[in-house]
């Protein structure tokens, strides 16, 4: 039996509060405070750093499903997924019609439930059920590569498609003083091509199957420190950009930006060196569970963040910056609510997915039962006696 690496729930864990972490600044006005002074420069700098969520999340997926195989049992974990996702929808959908009186009928909140929009943060399932289905055929290009200096020019390849625009096609040289203040303009010339940036999860997906195979040599120290230094110059870079403007929410900022693709490998592989196989069996317990019902705490977090940062402590703190001192406060809270509301939801999701799964195997023993029982009776039909020869 495989024992279960702590470390990676670690990981997953701490994904799932750096996207608490993000969103705090989606609910509390920070994308309209403008940059004039130096006030902003630790929310940006928090901002960077939390960006990292969602490619986190793809990356462990990268460093955990590398190996997987076409087969039919692969495609029986998508089940899991979509169960947990058609639960918090339900969620969702309460939420809007009980509390927040959106008044949809049942064929809106169907409806909502196919388009990914019941459950707020549903975009992501939208995104990861695609990856999953293409995973096994990923891995096939990935391991067909025989070398280590191949599988890196896939990865750079693939950064240049997906980070590389977010970087250079986010300047107006048509306007005068264009480098000195690039905020002045909202629109933007390319210099190379973007068509391809929005499969950044497949970059990230790599990287993280790069990194199992070739983990950095690295100490946690001098990854921390790296990973410290290039966050403060990008913060840096971000206040550039955005200087007497607010902080923009576009590919320079967004997940496939060549900022955390730089940034991510760093956090991940320095949280993949704590070593947690000695620690506390209740440490490892909990971990685990919250690893388990990561994905109902991300769906499900929209609720709170929604009723906290808006209808209360959005009308208690005034300003964004009086806002900001209470986040560490706010994005814990905000995460352990919604961990305790998915775990109360994967007491009805964990049953009903080993129910569906066993009611699919069950219908494939039945299908394969027919199919043999045919193929008998097609085995005996087709047996003849030989004509006797005629003397």
């Amino acid at each position: 039996m495989k024992t279960r690496n702590p470390t990676l729930d670690l990981i997953r864990v701490v994904s799932g509060l750096l996207v608490c972490g993000v969103h705090f600044f989606l609910y509390t006005g920070f994308y309209s405070e403008e940059l004039t002074d130096g006030s902003m420069y630790l929310p940006i700098f928090v901002r960077t750093f939390m960006g990292m969520c969602v490619p986190m999340f793809v990356m462990l997926t990268g460093y955990l499903m590398n190996e997987k195989k076409l087969t039919k049992r692969y495609y029986s974990g998508i089940v899991k997924i979509l169960v947990t996702y058609v639960l918090a929808s339900v969620v969702g959908i309460l939420y809007n019609n009980l509390y927040l009186k959106s008044g949809w009928s049942v064929k809106e909140a169907i409806l909502k439930i196919f388009d990914f929009s019941a459950a707020q943060y549903g975009w992501y399932i939208e995104m990861y059920i695609g990856l999953l289905l293409l995973i096994p055929f990923l891995n096939l290009s990935y391991h067909g590569l025989n070398s280590r200096k191949k599988k890196l020019v896939l990865i750079v390849s693939l950064c240049l498609l997906t980070a590389l625009p977010s970087f250079f096609n986010t300047f107006n040289f048509t306007i005068s003083g264009w480098w000195v203040t690039p905020s002045v303009s909202n629109e933007y010339q390319a210099l190379v091509p973007d068509y391809w940036v929005i499969i950044y999860p497949i970059t990230y997906y790599f990287i993280g199957a790069y990194i199992k195979e070739y983990p950095p040599k690295l100490s946690k120290t001098k990854l921390f420190v790296i990973l410290m230094i290039i966050i403060n110059l990008l913060t840096v870079y971000n206040y550039y950009r955005c200087w007497h403007a607010s902080y923009r929410t576009n590919i320079m900022t967004n997940w496939q930006s060549f900022q955390f693709v730089i940034t991510t490998p760093f956090f991940f592989s320095l949280l993949s060196k704590i070593k947690l196989d000695n620690a506390p069996k209740a440490v490892k317990k909990v971990l685990a569970k919250l690893s388990d019902i990561t994905l109902g705490t991300y769906l499900l977090s929209y609720i709170f963040d929604r009723t906290i940062y808006y209808d209360y402590f959005g009308k208690w703190v005034p300003t964004f910056l009086e806002r900001f001192a209470y986040y560490p406060l706010l994005v814990l809270m905000i995460y352990i609510l919604s961990a305790v509301s998915a775990f109360i939801l994967s007491l009805i999701s964990t049953p009903l997915t080993r129910f569906i799964l066993f009611v699919i195997r069950k219908i494939g023993e039945l299908i394969s039962k027919i199919k043999n029982r045919k193929s008998g009776s097609d085995t005996q039909d087709a047996k003849v006696e030989e004509p006797v020869p005629a003397e």
